[in-house]
């Protein structure tokens, strides 16, 4: 044995097994004659730049974070396509008829009849132009607040912006979940589970290593549920909601992000319930804002490497084999298939996103962020929002590596294939219905509000007409004598002089006398 020992140390701590699918898609080559002239004009134009990844460490725990990456790489592309065909992504909303820009639109002004997404901007309209989060400077960090005279931070501050961002993304998605309606079926009926947007400031318990417990995380500005209906039971996290304030320096701000996701993944995996040396992959969403930029983060936390850091060790399971059955699952169902071939898809970019973290030592992280999404413009909006649609979907759909979703979700599995011409086809149809309904609707409360109009003009000039003519007639009777009132004084006079000179005659004794 001694002489494999030499042999037997230069093994790997984790060795990687080779990936044919990704061996097959990394030498596969486009046909250089026609696959330019047809792919060049589909693609929409060159992705952005990703910047240097930004180093984060909290207790032990060292993450890698990628920013400004591409749409597909943050959510499968599948998903990504399934959002952009639905209505609410389609429809354009009021405030961007006609600008680009909501800044430059009377919010004061909003149609009564299409008030989806009225409480984004009127709530976004609170907030102080924030610059983007990407850009801050390391040096240059207020924390939660600036210090007063006292040297104590005010929490009025803190709580009120982090409040009102809470309330904006609370009402985005609450507008989004309310107009989508995303469910998932089960066995009954008439029982479903669906998401729940909950504006609630907690903090949560994350996990580093054995026996390393902590809870000084920060507050979330909001979480979504998983919640069922009818049984009104626990509604678990799937998805923290993060805020950050003005002037904090972007490591400060994902440190504090970071420890939100430790926190959601201590939460998949109690809902699981493993062997400590038996832990699944997961990964963890998080969707932050940084005054009107929204963005959203994702971390993928291999099994391998949190059995290590949890338990000192790991023994692949059954679980963890991202492995396609090949055989049909009937005579004249070949693997060839749309539906299979989908699912291959998918599995290579699952493949793809978790071996980007060839990094062997368990206290080393990666956590992929999208863009900033900018909320006052319109292409920003539209591509959050898209953003989100997919996101609930993919969670929805039971392939994202949640362990909520995963034990929610296990008895009750789905058959996603679909016809997606017709899918796009149906949606198309449904927005030209929705916009002509809702064409005719602010037609008729246009109309309403036109005659309620005329109707009180009419009364203020009827009302303008009655006192003009009451003042006119008060303004006659003024220095007017009336003929009789004349009258009544002359005799008034004559009957007092005649009472005047009977009183004399009586009075005189030589009149008595002479009688």
């Amino acid at each position: 044995m001694d002489r494999f020992r030499s042999r037997m140390e230069t093994i790997p701590e984790f060795p990687e097994l080779p990936n044919l699918a990704l061996q097959m898609t990394e030498n596969w080559k486009p046909i250089p004659d026609w696959e330019p002239d047809w792919k060049a004009k589909l693609k929409p134009g060159p992705a952005p730049q990703s910047k240097s990844p930004v180093e984060v460490c909290v207790h032990g725990l060292t993450a890698k974070f990628f920013l400004d990456l591409p749409d597909d790489r943050i959510i499968p592309s599948y998903y990504l396509k399934k959002a952009e065909r639905t209505v609410i992504v389609q429809r354009t909303p009021w405030c961007f008829r006609n600008a680009d820009d909501a800044r430059d639109v009377d919010i004061n002004k909003w149609s009564p009849g299409d008030i989806r997404f009225r409480s984004v901007f009127v709530t976004l309209r609170k907030l102080p132009e924030f610059g983007s989060l990407y850009d801050e400077d390391e040096d240059e960090d207020e924390g939660y607040g600036t210090m007063d005279a006292a040297g104590s931070k005010p929490k009025l501050k803190f709580d009120e912006m982090v409040k009102l961002q809470g309330q904006v993304v609370y009402a985005l998605l609450q507008a989004i979940l309310e107009a989508f309606r995303i469910s998932r079926e089960t066995d009954d009926s008439d029982s479903y589970f669906f998401f729940r947007t909950r504006l609630l400031n907690c903090q949560l318990e994350y996990w580093t290593g054995y026996s390393e417990r902590y809870k000084d995380g920060p507050l979330t500005a909001g979480l979504v549920g998983l919640d069922h209906h009818p049984d009104k039971k626990v509604c678990p996290t799937v998805l923290p909601v993060s805020a950050s304030l003005e002037n904090i320096s972007l490591r400060s701000a994902l440190e504090d992000k970071l420890k939100l996701m430790l926190g959601q993944l201590l939460l998949n995996i109690s809902r699981l319930r493993p062997h400590g040396d038996q832990i699944p992959d997961q990964e963890v969403y998080l969707i932050g804002i940084h005054g009107s930029r929204l963005h959203i983060l994702r971390a993928i936390f291999l099994g391998q490497k949190t059995s290590h850091l949890w338990s000192g060790r790991h023994n692949r399971s059954s679980s963890d084999a991202d492995v396609i059955d090949p055989n049909p699952t009937t005579a004249y169902d070949r693997f060839y298939t749309g539906k299979n071939l989908e699912r291959l898809r998918q599995q290579v970019e699952w493949l793809s996103a978790k071996n980007l973290d060839s990094d062997p030592n368990p206290r080393n992280l990666r956590v992929l962020g999208s863009r900033e999404f900018d909320l006052w413009r319109k292409q920003d909006f539209r591509a959050a929002v898209q953003m989100i649609v997919a996101l609930f979907i993919y969670m929805m759909s039971g392939q994202a590596r949640c362990g909520v979703l995963q034990k929610a979700f296990k008895n009750y599995p789905i058959d996603e294939e679909s016809d997606d011409e017709l899918e796009a086809n149906d949606a198309r149809k449904r927005v030209a219905i929705e916009e002509e309904e809702l064409g005719k609707r602010e037609k008729e409360l246009e109309e309403t509000e036109r005659k309620k109009r005329e109707e009180e003009q009419n009364k203020a000039r009827i009302k303008g007409k009655m006192r003009s003519s009451i003042n006119d007639r008060i303004r006659e009777f003024k220095g007017w004598r009336k003929p009789w009132e004349d009258f009544a004084w002359q005799d008034e006079g004559k009957d007092s002089s005649l009472e005047d000179d009977d009183d004399l005659k009586t009075m005189d004794p030589g009149h008595c006398l002479s009688k």
